[in-house]
């Protein structure tokens, strides 16, 4: 890291939270993503959040409460697999890798 480096980061980092999220915003909008990025992955993004809505309308009971969500990552750092565990094949941790169901 060169100095001028260094002496941004060292500033910034005496900033109020706030203030560093916003800096992070800005920082992260001046950059140009890869072509296509953006397009595939909100196709991608709309598609899961109409799947997991029409799967929560089917069964409502099927969602994991936001205290117990909170709960399982505070303790464990990591959520169940996607397919909720109902798959015995799925190994998979939502913080590490994609569910394989």
């Amino acid at each position: 890291m060169s100095e001028a480096m260094t002496t941004v980061l060292a500033q910034a980092l005496q900033l109020p939270a706030a203030a560093r999220g916003e800096l992070i915003e800005r920082l992260t909008d001046s950059l140009d993503p890869p072509q296509g990025l953006n397009e595939v992955a909100e196709d991608e993004f709309a598609t899961e959040l109409h799947r997991r809505a029409a799967e929560l309308r089917a069964d409502p009971t099927a969602g994991i409460p936001w205290g117990d969500v909170k709960e399982m990552r505070n303790s464990a750092h990591h959520l169940p697999p996607p397919c909720g565990g109902r798959i015995r094949r799925c190994k998979a941790v939502v913080c590490r890798s994609k569910c394989v169901c």
